[in-house]
């Protein structure tokens, strides 16, 4: 009898080294690894990145709505800075608006006679009216001691010789804006005369 086996193998069959199961479990904690390293130095930087550029977007849009907004502010503050000075002093503070003073002088003393001369240091204002009748300059310090932003008139008249034309030198004193009788408001865009 001869032999039956005709070939000879002469690689050495390794033996498997443990079992499935173990490759399989290995396999999974590699896997796990993979997505914890994954997650730590590759998602989280990426969703941090895209939340700081979502966080710098939304920054700009509100910058560019600002800058809108702020667009016209040099003429803003230029206009601003001719009708308020800052930096005064207590008397400077104190003077009475120049607007108020201004109608006051529009709405009563150009109403009697001629004007020749108006004068105004702080809150006084000298008026010297030419032509002006002693009836109407009466009146007219009555209006002005009624009226609320005036504190003290004084009246000076001269008249000429024979009947001749009167003229009246009227002193008004204003209150302050700072006076407790001075209106609300009158304060506001005060400056020197």
């Amino acid at each position: 009898m001869y032999p039956t086996k005709t070939t000879i193998n002469l690689v050495k069959q390794e033996a498997t080294h443990g079992s499935i199961a173990t490759q399989v479990g290995l396999f999974v904690i590699a896997l796990v690894l993979i997505g914890v390293f994954a997650k730590f130095a590759v998602i989280d930087p990426l969703a941090s990145g895209m939340d700081s550029s979502a966080e710098v977007a939304a920054a700009q849009a509100q910058l560019d709505e600002l800058q809108a907004a702020n667009e016209n502010y040099a003429a803003l503050n230029e206009k601003y800075a001719r009708y308020v000075v800052t930096g005064l002093t207590e008397e400077e503070s104190n003077l009475a608006n120049r607007n108020a003073v201004l109608d006051l002088i529009r709405s009563n003393l150009m109403s009697v006679g001629y004007l020749s001369s108006v004068k105004v240091v702080g809150n006084t204002v000298m008026a010297t009216c030419l032509g002006a009748d002693l009836t109407e300059v009466s009146r007219l310090v009555e209006r002005l001691e009624a009226d609320s932003r005036v504190s003290h008139v004084t009246v000076s008249t001269a008249q000429g010789k024979d009947n001749a034309a009167t003229s009246a030198t009227i002193e008004v004193t204003l209150k302050g804006a700072l006076d407790d009788g001075a209106e609300t408001g009158e304060g506001a865009g005060n400056g020197a005369a």
